[in-house]
């Protein structure tokens, strides 16, 4: 797993911890973190890809 998308992952699990202290994240919370987290990941891979330059 690259760092970057460890780096997401572990701020998004503070961040929901911190958000709803003591209280059970419903399915629907869980399912909108976990679509934040994948679209952050994708983004953050995308604009990595676009600094390189392999595409030659």
């Amino acid at each position: 797993m690259p760092v970057e998308i460890r780096e997401l992952v572990i701020h998004t699990r503070i961040i929901s911890r911190n958000e709803t202290p003591g209280e059970v994240l419903s399915a629907e919370r869980i399912a909108s973190l976990r679509k934040s987290i994948v679209q952050e990941c994708l983004r953050a891979l995308k604009d990595k890809a676009a600094k390189t330059d392999f595409d030659r």
